[in-house]
């Protein structure tokens, strides 16, 4: 991975992550761990395949710019940051988080975080629609499950789906998966997966939004296959 010569790997000296810092709300301060991340982004590609912010990163710094993150224009930045739904897989995979001790630091959600913070403070505005739907799944899963389906069939009707793409930005062709009867969780509680914090397990089985109001199947296969190699676990509760 090669590093730009003039763009360190290393902190800047705006580096926060807390909200209580007074840094945390500089302009300057946030720009310069921007300009960071995006080169050791850009030179660690590890991310392409998860949500719209990295291949639009790689994609302006490469066709636009000729390799140069500091060329980014603040459009450019904000359709990076716009695209992040903060799944965090990027922060699991990142080898050079805070979490592993790592001298570069980098928590590219917390660093999302930031952007929409100073965003909404100087703009004086409010999330979205689309955000405040799509950054509550857990929400949307429990009203769904008492619609008793009926959103299920909502998002199937042709009608629905085209005022859903004008008010929430869901393209009214995508795909959307059905949401479950039951969530995982209350399954998890019914079944005894969730134990007491004092039990010792071998594993702890931390279901994803996905898991918990689509497909709780897949977290009771996984429990499943643990129960079969006899292998002692717990649910998130």
């Amino acid at each position: 991975m090669s590093e730009n010569k003039n763009v360190s790997y290393s902190p800047t000296d705006g580096l926060c992550y807390d909200p209580n810092d007074e840094l945390y709300w500089q302009q300057e301060s946030l720009n310069k761990e921007l300009e960071r991340a995006f080169e050791i982004c850009h030179g660690c590609r590890m991310c392409f395949k998860y949500c719209d912010s990295f291949p639009d990163l790689f994609r302006f710094i490469d066709e636009n710019h000729d390799g140069d993150v500091r060329k980014l224009t603040a459009q450019e930045t904000d359709q990076v940051m716009s695209s992040c739904f903060q799944c965090k897989l990027c922060e699991v995979q990142c080898p050079y988080t805070p979490r592993d001790s790592h001298e570069y630091q980098l928590d590219f959600p917390k660093l999302v975080h930031r952007y929409q913070a100073q965003k909404f403070r100087k703009n004086g505005s409010q999330p979205s629609l689309r955000d405040k739907l799509l950054s509550e799944p857990d929400q949307a899963g429990a009203l769904a499950r008492a619609s008793l389906g009926t959103a299920n069939l909502m998002n199937r009707n042709k009608a629905h789906r085209w005022f859903m793409e004008k008010m929430v930005g869901i393209h009214r062709d995508k795909l959307l998966p059905d949401f479950a009867a039951k969530s995982f969780s209350s399954i998890a509680k019914s079944k005894g997966w969730t134990k007491d914090s004092s039990q010792k397990v071998e594993v702890v089985l931390f279901q994803t939004c996905f898991v918990e109001n689509n497909e709780p199947n897949i977290g009771e296969d996984a429990i499943f296959i643990l129960e079969q190699n006899q292998v002692s676990y717990a649910c998130v509760d």
